[in-house]
């Protein structure tokens, strides 16, 4: 659900979220890695596993650059059943980097470059892992700020992370846009006083931004 006040300040700028909505991942080049490495190791497993509560806090210390990458892809693995042997952390690392955000999407990125010709700010606030750099060179140019979290030490949803990055803006939370598949940032988003929108579609967006009246018609 789109979540737009009635009465709002003109938009200055968005705020995007890559994984899921501007990257997505290859799930057929994720299942095939994951299959040379055990058999039995699928992607729903793998996510599973990192989302277990023993390992979650693991990832958050990793995305927040806390934590060494082979130190958290070795307790993976081990968690997985396997010997976490420095080839095989070597291996899902490559893995990660080619898989996690290959495929782009060109309709969100068509709307970002839109909103910059319309005179908007645009940037990234993304929760990440150094694991994830080879990628980001593909998009992140065609915004004015990005904030990944290996590189700030702050993750959504700390309300420190959308606040610093609204202050490099030099605007309002009020009068951002930001925009993110998952609910939990959305409300911490809106809690500081952003316009929000939960992401879905390309059309969608387009469809919110129409609204606000931050694209022509």
């Amino acid at each position: 659900m789109n979540h737009v006040d009635q009465e709002v300040p003109p938009l200055g700028g968005a705020i995007f979220d890559v994984e899921g909505v501007i990257a997505f991942p290859d799930r057929s080049a994720l299942a095939v890695g994951l299959a040379a490495l055990d058999p039995a190791l699928t992607p729903e497993g793998l996510h599973a596993l990192r989302h277990a509560p023993d390992l979650y806090p693991l990832w958050q210390a990793f995305s927040t650059g806390s934590l060494d990458a082979d130190d958290y892809w070795s307790a993976v693995l081990r968690a997985a059943g396997l010997s976490a042997e420095p080839n095989e952390v070597a291996a899902i690392r490559d893995l990660q980097s080619r898989v996690t955000w290959a495929r782009l999407d060109d309709g969100v990125l068509a709307l970002a470059d839109a909103l910059r010709r319309a005179g908007l700010q645009t940037a990234i606030l993304s929760n990440s892992a150094v694991d994830y750099e080879p990628q980001i060179g593909r998009f992140a140019h065609r915004f004015d700020r990005a904030h990944f979290s290996h590189r700030t030490g702050r993750r959504k949803p700390d309300p420190q992370s959308y606040l610093r990055l609204a202050s490099e803006l030099a605007l309002d939370p009020a009068a951002i846009l930001f925009i993110d598949d998952k609910q939990r940032n959305i409300e911490a988003a809106r809690i500081i006083g952003m316009q929000t929108c939960l992401f879905r579609s390309a059309e969608q967006l387009r469809d919110v931004l129409l609204d606000l009246g931050a694209l022509p018609a």
